[in-house]
């Protein structure tokens, strides 16, 4: 067993094969885990189990309800969710626009989405991913450029993260009613979020979003220090005193990401 994979996490896995081979026996291909855990960033209570799974044919309505069924049953035994995508083998390593279909498991949830057929998640199942079963990830053809990572990677910023500045804004109107915890959550949410693709940028590389946090730390200017700081703490379960309002606290995170976004955009943009 890979020893990024805690025993919690090797129970759950071998609950979800079980399963499968049962249900589906002649379908499946192969099991591989990227994200937090394939980064050693796993944190037990908060991080989820990203995965890939490889099957050999298309996945139809009756393959769909046997998967829905798989994920519901593993929601309801184990408290760590399953978040991950089915590829068909010979499309393993293409972009979503390269691809047939492709099912999404989201909190137990199956639904038909391509999201995650993206240049990073190729680009952390190759340099990072975890075989747990089936052929190894250097049998698959997986290459990622860097002018496509960083390419995807600044239309994301533009797209989403830069969307999300207009909803702050709205909460800025109303922080003083907002929940300690929401402020929070948003906290968690966006610092390392927009970090994960300032780091993508800088080193042509993904890591982990507590990592890309202290990466910033030594390379954004000191003013947004207190902010990161206090995002590695509530990972951690800890408090620095970032004692100021809800308000400001949505004002400084507002900030932060007019000024990362700007900064990305002029100095990578060409």
């Amino acid at each position: 067993m890979d020893t990024r994979i805690t025993k919690p996490v090797q129970h759950i896995l071998d609950h979800y094969l079980a399963l499968f081979l049962q249900k589906l026996p002649e379908t499946f291909v192969g099991l591989y885990i990227h994200g937090s855990i394939a980064f050693d960033a796993y944190q037990e209570g908060s991080s989820d189990i990203d995965f890939m799974a490889v099957v050999n044919k298309p996945l139809g309505d009756e393959e769909v309800q046997a998967i829905s069924h798989i994920h519901q049953e593993l929601k309801r035994k184990h408290t760590i969710e399953m978040d991950g995508s089915y590829v068909l083998k010979n499309e393993v390593g293409r972009n979503s626009d390269h691809i047939s279909d492709c099912l999404y498991v989201n909190g137990g949830n199956t639904m038909r989405s391509k999201h995650e057929m993206n240049p990073v998640t190729w680009w952390m199942l190759k340099n990072k991913g975890i075989r747990v079963t089936g052929p190894d990830i250097s049998s698959f053809s997986i290459k990622v450029e860097e002018s496509e990572l960083t390419t995807f990677i600044l239309q994301n910023m533009n797209r989403y993260w830069a969307g999300r500045i207009n909803t702050l804004k709205k909460y800025k109107r109303v922080a003083v009613f907002l929940p300690n915890r929401f402020i929070e959550k948003e906290l968690l949410w966006t610092v390392p979020g927009v970090l994960r693709q300032f780091y993508t940028l800088q080193e042509r590389a993904v890591t982990s979003k507590i990592k890309a946090c202290t990466y910033a730390c030594d390379h954004v200017p000191e003013r947004w220090h207190p902010l990161i700081n206090e995002v590695i703490s509530l990972r951690e379960g800890r408090r620095t005193g970032y004692a100021k309002s809800k308000k400001q606290k949505i004002d400084d995170l507002l900030q932060f990401m007019v000024n990362i976004i700007a900064y990305c955009n002029e100095k990578y943009s060409a």
